[in-house]
């Protein structure tokens, strides 16, 4: 009995959270914590006047601030590192809320989490120097600044740490060439050696299994982050610096030193490069189906993601390192040599530009209000009001490492409407009963289902709900205000690969070896890439270290033609095995009949 009184009561909740909502704006492409009381949504109109630009404060600190600044989930809280070896948290009104003093300078950029700690490297140098040697810190600092150590690297650290939502691990590029993972309590999973200096921030993938980073040998690399193995590498003309920025549908893009963008799909195949005509030190930004990148001859380009494309680029009086934000009324804002920071309208033109009269080799972060936050050579960090009201624009990726936080995750979920369970479309009551039955529930109990644990979340396609969650371990009310708030929604419906992978897919071929049995299924990966590979077995024994899917291998035989291989043991394979190709919710399988090898 007591059991439904609490399903109706939730059931109750839910209607009234429902009627609030009724008259919300569309959601905006911030992360949504409801544990947190935070809540943002496009409440200012976009404005037809141009607008106007005031600095509300600027803060000085110690040293150089080359350390681009990030928000907390609720956008209140600034923090930013410099190069006096303080990190600093600034509230709304520019004071100090605490600073904390670090191993060395704070050179990189941070990360928060979805519970507000925040993830940042120092490293033991005597000033920013690449070719110096020194010994770099990873520490996580919780909101209130209390700092915890929990890694240190043999060598200077350049790079800003990736939070993987899943897992909590963290990736990081360092200076000796190694790309780490570390636990969210300090612990060394793996590491990964690229054969060059890592400055290139690491990126996660859509759904969550790739690490994407460039090396300063030359090569953009792929790697498994359940195990750091690598799944591919693509070589540039030169070394890499800038960050990867991703698309929805998982095409990674990046500059080089040798003065071109790439854009390759999730396989590493090339799409399509662009010639900028100078180095690239910057990082793309990409909303509304252009990305903005800065060279160092000083140009801002604008470029087509669908082909490469040019469409226009801005000249500023110096050459840029940062890495631009847009806002939703599509001003790109960026940091130039020349000491200013650039607004520049979506077709090109100077909307307003304001002078530090050092270099801002920072990238911005936008405030969900309109703020635009960043730092200054000149020792400062600044706040300057936009005059727009809106925040950052329509994703995928529109600033550097993504989002007000600097998660750097593409997105987990695709095109999914958070909150249809049932995967109609649209949310219904059927859904309500299936999150009112997992009320309470949390990771590693029966009835802990991590589909429903959609919150926090965040808009990352600009499809006007929230579609990417970051599940936070324990169904609550932050999974029902996504619920609530996505009610009503109408899901966009995803690409159907069905048709197109049972046409690349062709009958596997069984055969023996004298080291052991072996399945091998032959696919034409060009138009399967950037899906999700299952192998489900029937009454098949298979070694199975961390689970079926860590035994398959990606073989490629040449011409676009891979084979996928699972080792088997003992002296049969004996049952059915299916091969599942998922992708944005469509599934194509493939049954390999019974067999039996002796």
């Amino acid at each position: 009995m007591k059991k439904y009184v609490v399903l109706l009561s939730i059931v109750v909740l839910v209607s009234l959270i429902l009627s609030s909502c009724m008259n919300f704006n569309e959601p905006q492409n911030e992360i949504v914590n409801s544990q947190q009381l935070y809540y943002v949504f496009k409440n200012a109109p976009v404005k037809s006047n141009p607008p106007t630009f005031s600095k509300l404060w600027s803060y000085q600190t110690g040293n150089w601030v080359v350390s681009s600044p990030a928000l907390s989930p609720n956008g209140k809280t600034l923090y930013v590192g410099s190069v006096d070896r303080y990190f600093y948290a600034l509230n709304a009104n520019g004071n100090v809320s605490w600073k904390v003093s670090l191993g060395g300078p704070v050179i990189s950029s941070p990360s928060i989490s979805i519970n507000g700690n925040i993830y940042v490297v120092a490293s033991s140098l005597s000033s920013v120097n690449y070719s110096a040697t020194g010994t770099g810190y990873l520490y996580k600092i919780s909101p209130n600044g209390n700092v915890t150590t929990l890694y240190t690297f043999p060598n200077i650290v350049g790079t800003s740490p990736l939070l993987d939502p899943k897992t909590s691990n963290v990736y990081i590029g360092c200076l000796d060439g190694n790309l780490y993972s570390i636990s969210n309590t300090g612990h060394l999973n793996w590491t990964f050696q690229s054969g060059g200096e890592i400055g290139s921030s690491p990126v996660l993938s859509n759904g969550g299994n790739t690490v994407y980073f460039g090396s300063a040998n030359g090569y953009f690399y792929a790697v498994n982050a359940s195990d750091g193995s690598m799944k591919w590498k693509y070589q540039t003309g030169a070394g890499i610096v800038s960050s990867p920025a991703l698309d929805a549908n998982g095409n990674v893009y990046f500059g080089s030193t040798d003065d071109y963008v790439y854009a390759l799909t999730s396989s590493g195949s090339l799409i399509w490069k662009y010639n900028t005509g100078s180095r690239i030190g910057s990082s793309p930004a990409i909303s509304n189906g252009t990305l903005y990148i800065g060279n160092e001859a000083g140009y801002l380009d604008a470029i087509n993601i669908s082909d490469g494309s040019w469409k226009w680029h801005y000249k500023t009086g110096g050459y840029i390192l940062s890495s631009p934000a847009v806002d939703a009324n599509g001003t790109v804002y960026v940091g130039s040599a020349d000491g200013n920071l650039y607004a520049i309208g979506s077709n090109g033109s100077l909307v307003w530009k304001y002078p530090t009269g050092n270099v801002v080799g920072t990238s911005p972060v936008i405030g969900p209000n309109g703020v635009v936050y960043f730092g200054s050579n000149n020792y400062s960090v600044y706040a300057l009001s936009t005059g727009s009201g809106v925040g950052l624009g329509a994703g995928p990726w529109p600033m550097f490492r993504r989002d007000i936080v600097h998660s750097a995750v593409g997105s987990v979920d695709g095109f999914k409407l958070l909150g249809d369970f049932e995967r109609t479309g649209n949310i219904n009551f059927s859904d309500l009963m299936d999150i009112a039955l997992a009320w309470g529930a949390r990771t590693g109990q029966s009835n802990y289902n991590i589909n429903y644990d959609i919150g926090p979340a965040a808009n990352t396609q600009g499809y006007g709900y929230y579609d990417t969650a970051y599940p936070d371990g324990v169904i609550n009310f932050t999974d029902l205000m996504i619920f609530a708030m996505n009610w009503g929604k109408q899901a966009v419906n995803p690409p159907d690969v069905t048709s197109v992978l049972s046409a690349n897919l062709r009958p596997a071929n069984i055969t023996q070896e004298a080291s052991g049995n072996y399945i091998f299924l032959t696919v034409n990966l060009d138009n399967v890439m950037g899906c999700d590979l299952v192998v489900k077995e029937n009454n098949a024994s298979f070694v199975q270290k961390s689970g079926l899917d860590s035994d398959i291998a990606l073989l490629k035989e040449g011409g676009g033609i891979f084979h996928a291989m699972i080792a088997g043991t003992g002296n049969r394979i004996n049952g059915k095995i299916t091969f599942e190709f998922i992708k944005n919710g469509s599934t194509s399988t493939l049954d390999v009949l019974k067999e039996e090898l002796r």
